[in-house]
């Protein structure tokens, strides 16, 4: 119906067939529908999501991470995720009810910490580390980014969500020589576009998955030479 619907619309206007297919791409082959109907980040066959935007999301998705170690600011849904993908994962949680809802579907290979604020929140990826990688998305970000840059391993990556908002914690992880790459757009449930930054330094070594990858299960097309 969807492809029928398509080329009525670009046979009668393809100004108009181009934003449907725009519109398909967004909410439907991203996931983003879904996400807002189930009020939780999910992609379009229902699997957790972190709750970043889709260009951080397809950056981080030709990543090998199945034996990284990757602490997590903010537990969540993306916790999940990130299980599915890496070899252990670390988080911590400062909602009491939030914690309680998520650790029954949590995996044997996440360990999660809380709820806890204040100190003992900043400190908790000291727990552990070094780590991999390093997500901070939860709260007293820019103190994190301090305890982030302490506890990744040289070669290791930091992921900082509403960078555009938290603009000292990005300043402080540049200052300390990280190059900052900002992946902006929209996200899930999210009616508005954001910024994911990912920081690294000049010895970043995380290894791409061997197989290509095209992207066709968020809109792109093949290259016809």
């Amino acid at each position: 119906m969807r492809s029928f619907l398509h080329r009525l619309l670009r046979r009668c206007s393809p100004a108009l067939g181009s934003v449907f297919a725009v519109l398909e791409i967004l909410c439907s082959k991203t996931g983003w529908w879904r996400s807002v109907k189930e009020s939780r980040p999910v992609d379009a066959q229902g699997k957790p999501l972190p709750w970043m935007t889709y260009p951080a999301l397809a950056w981080m998705d030709q990543l090998d991470l199945a034996e990284c170690r990757i602490f997590e600011y903010g537990a969540g849904w993306g916790t999940l995720h990130w299980a599915g993908r890496a070899r252990e994962v670390s988080s911590v949680e400062s909602d009491a009810a939030w914690v309680r809802k998520i650790t029954p579907r949590l995996p044997p290979n996440v360990t999660l910490h809380g709820p806890m604020d204040g100190a003992s929140y900043i400190a908790a990826a000291r727990i552990g580390a070094p780590w991999d990688v390093v997500i901070i998305d939860g709260r007293h970000r820019p103190d994190c980014a301090q305890v982030a840059v302490e506890v990744l391993r040289p070669g290791g990556l930091i992921l900082l969500d509403n960078s555009d908002w938290f603009t000292t914690a990005a300043d402080y992880l540049r200052s300390q020589g990280l190059t900052q790459v900002d992946f902006q757009g929209f996200g899930p449930c999210n009616a508005y576009t954001w910024t994911t930054s990912a920081f690294f330094g000049a010895a970043f070594n995380l290894k791409r998955l061997p197989a290509s990858w095209s992207g066709a299960d968020r809109g792109a097309i093949p290259y016809q030479p």
